[in-house]
């Protein structure tokens, strides 16, 4: 994607009243198209699944993902599959993720997260009752970080809604 259409999509997002759901699947975007995608997604557009697998988000992308979730109490559902994430990146997202009050679900598989890096994570969710799915690859991780992640999002599940109540 490039610069232009970057910006065009970033306005589209953020004046948006009704766009709930986006798919932007392997559309070749970086840091770019990223930073301008966070920067909408910090006015809160009604946007409720955004899918950014198949890019290359890469590590500086994710961190300004991260600081959009600081701000976004709306976006339901965010999918990073695949975009050459590393720690610094997710170790950005785990910060968003503390303050973050409406993401249920993050897609972070096929990056590259290291065992401490998924200790971070979990640390987060731990501040984060909303979050209820959080995919990422299990191979090289040990059985008790998987674990630990498991617990706190299946103590989330159990949570009532907070929009419903049930």
């Amino acid at each position: 994607m490039d610069d232009s259409a970057a910006m065009q999509l970033a306005v589209g997002i953020e004046q948006s009243r009704s766009l709930e759901s986006l798919d932007l699947y392997d559309n070749g975007i970086g840091g770019f198209a990223s930073r301008q995608i966070s920067a909408a997604l910090s006015k809160n557009p009604p946007l409720n699944h955004l899918n950014l697998a198949c890019n290359q988000i890469g590590d500086v992308g994710a961190a300004m993902l991260a600081m959009a979730l600081v701000r976004n109490n709306i976006l339901l559902d965010l999918n990073l599959w695949s975009n050459d994430i590393q720690d610094f990146g997710a170790s950005r997202l785990s910060l968003g993720l503390r303050h973050n009050t409406s993401l249920t679900a993050l897609g972070l598989g096929r990056n590259t997260l290291s065992e401490s890096c998924i200790g971070d994570l979990a640390a987060s969710i731990e501040n984060n009752s909303t979050l209820v799915t959080l995919e990422f690859e299990e191979e090289g991780i040990c059985n008790d970080s998987v674990s630990r992640i498991e617990k706190i999002l299946c103590g989330n599940r159990r949570k009532p809604d907070k929009n419903t109540g049930s």
